[in-house]
C-alpha cells in the first residue's frame, strides 16, 4: 500500500480530521512517539512547517574525480540536494528552479483563504524529501440541492527530483500517503501545473488566480450532483439499467449465472436500503451510486480492495466505467 515503511509515515505524514473521517491506514500506536501524527481538528500550518518543512533543498556543483585528488566541476550540470542530509534528489540543467515546500505549498495555498487561517487536512513528504504536498479543505461541507454532501479539497504538490511539477488541484481523495497522492494527481478535475523554470516564478501571480478558480469549481461538483438527482429513474428504468450494465447471457450457466444474479440483488439491495444510495432512489444519482459504492466497496475480496481500486484509478479503467454507467443511466431514464 505504500514503498515508505510504517515508521517513515508516522513521521512524515501529518493527517487532520480524524474526529470526522477516522485514523489513516497507516495509523500506529506503537510507533507514534511523543507527538501524535494524527490530529482530530485540521493539521495546524505551524506543525506542517516546524515538522515537515522545516529545510530547504539546496543547489550544490556535480563534481568528477579523475583521480584521487584530481577533481573538477561538470559544467552545464548542477546537483539538487536536502540542506541538511545531503540527499541527492536529481541532477538538473542551470534552468531548473527550486520550488520551496514552504513558499509553493502552505504560502501559496494561504492566498485563496486571505484572513482566515488554512485548514489543512493532511501534509506530507515521500522519497526522503524528493515529493511533498498539502491538501487543504474548505471550512464547511457543501450540501447539494438533492441532500449529497460534498467536502471540496484543494491538492498542493510539487517535487525536488523532478518527477512532478508544481501542481494545485481541486480532488476528493484524501491524501495521506504515496499510494492516494498518485490517486488525487490521476483524478480528471481542474487543475493548475507550473514546471520547475525560471519562468515559475513570474507565474506566482497566475498561479494564485488559479488558485481562486479551482476553489470556485467546487460549484460545479455539486451543479452535477445535482444534474443527477434532478433526473428521474422508474422502477421499469431501473430494471433496465441493472439488466444493461449487468447482462446475463445465454452462454452463463451455473454457478457464473448464479454470481450474476446475486450482484444484480446486491445492488438492487443497496439501491433501495443503503445509506449512501437509499436517499436517492428513483433518481439517476441513486442508480450511479448503487453501482458505484458496490463497485468500490462490496465487489471482489477486502484483502486487495485498496490496491484493485488504486490500479483501476492509474489505468483510467475507473473513470471510463464510471462515464460508461453514467451514459446507461441516462439513456434509459430519458428515454
Amino acid at each position: 500500500m505504500s514503498i515508505e515503511t510504517l515508521e517513515y509515515l508516522q513521521r512524515n505524514i501529518l493527517v487532520g480530521f480524524t474526529e470526522t473521517r477516522g485514523n489513516a491506514w497507516h495509523y500506529r500506536v506503537d510507533l507514534q512517539g511523543e507527538e501524535s501524527n494524527h490530529y482530530p481538528g485540521p493539521v495546524p500550518e505551524e506543525d506542517v512547517n516546524r515538522r515537515l518543512f522545516d529545510w530547504e533543498a539546496v543547489e550544490r556543483p556535480v563534481l568528477v574525480e579523475h583521480s584521487p585528488g584530481d577533481v573538477s566541476v561538470v559544467p552545464g550540470f548542477k546537483a539538487i540536494v536536502h540542506g541538511e542530509t545531503g540527499h541527492l534528489f536529481t541532477i538538473a540543467r542551470p534552468s531548473y528552479v527550486i520550488h520551496q515546500y514552504r513558499t509553493w505549498l502552505t504560502e501559496v495555498l494561504k492566498t485563496i483563504v486571505r484572513e482566515s487561517e488554512l485548514r489543512i487536512g493532511s501534509a506530507g513528504v515521500l522519497r526522503q524529501g524528493a515529493r511533498a504536498f498539502v491538501m487543504i479543505q474548505t471550512p464547511q461541507t457543501l450540501r447539494s440541492r438533492s441532500g449529497l454532501e460534498l467536502q471540496p479539497q484543494i491538492l498542493a504538490a510539487t517535487s525536488h527530483d523532478s518527477s512532478l511539477a508544481t501542481t494545485y488541484k481541486l480532488v476528493s481523495t484524501f491524501v495521506v500517503c504515496d499510494n492516494t497522492l498518485a490517486i488525487a494527481l490521476a483524478e480528471k478535475t481542474r487543475s493548475y501545473k507550473t514546471k520547475h523554470s525560471m519562468k515559475s516564478w513570474f507565474r506566482l501571480g497566475e498561479a494564485h488566480s488559479a488558485l481562486n478558480i479551482l476553489a470556485s469549481g467546487s460549484d460545479l461538483m455539486v451543479d452535477f450532483v445535482d444534474s443527477l438527482a434532478d433526473v428521474s429513474v422508474t422502477d421499469a428504468q431501473w430494471q433496465e439499467i441493472v439488466e444493461r450494465l449487468l447482462p446475463i447471457k445465454d452462454e452463463h450457466k451455473g454457478n457464473i449465472r448464479q454470481k450474476m444474479l446475486n450482484k444484480r440483488e446486491a445492488i438492487d439491495a443497496m439501491y433501495r436500503n443503503d445509506q449512501r444510495c437509499a436517499p436517492w432512489t428513483g433518481t439517476a444519482l441513486g442508480a450511479f451510486q448503487a453501482f458505484n459504492t458496490h463497485e468500490l466497496h462490496i465487489a471482489g475480496p477486502d484483502r486487495n480492495r485498496f490496491d484493485r481500486n488504486f490500479s483501476r484509478v492509474i489505468s483510467r479503467i475507473g473513470e471510463k466505467r464510471d462515464v460508461s454507467t453514467i451514459d446507461v443511466i441516462l439513456t434509459v431514464a430519458r428515454r
